[in-house]
């Protein structure tokens, strides 16, 4: 299988955006960019390189950063960060999100901004909470 240098970082600040907008993108190092393989786990499709969630309950905002390695082309499946939140409303809908931000950094250094919208899948529902 052939493999693939692709990096995908992704930067997403759920509920405000004033604290995505004071962040910046984790520069990947060459020896990121040439992984092919993990040490000490052959066959390994993606790896975390970071991951950092912040949450500031006086400004209810949560911050996600997650810095994905893709190794494999079956890795791509590992390429999507997905950032839960619970809506106590009966009216909740993504505008709960407001800022997303991602890239992906292909094998030969083309960076392509993430330009997409979330996508919202509800996992629970009760009388008057959404997961």
């Amino acid at each position: 299988m052939p493999r693939h240098l692709l990096v995908v970082l992704v930067l997403a600040a759920a509920f405000t955006p004033p604290i995505a907008a004071q962040t910046s993108f984790i520069q990947p190092t060459p020896e990121e960019l040439s992984m092919t393989s993990l040490p000490g786990y052959p066959g390994v499709a993606a790896v975390v390189l970071n991951r950092e969630e912040i949450t500031r309950d006086d400004m209810h905002t949560s911050t996600h950063y997650a810095r994905i390695k893709v190794l494999t082309e079956d890795g791509k499946k590992y390429a999507n960060v997905e950032l839960g939140y619970g809506a106590v409303s009966e009216n909740w809908n993504s505008n709960a999100i407001e800022d997303i931000q991602g890239r992906t950094i292909h094998p030969d250094g083309t960076i392509v901004h993430f330009t997409g919208k979330p996508y919202v899948k509800v996992i629970a529902k009760g009388s008057n909470f959404t997961y």
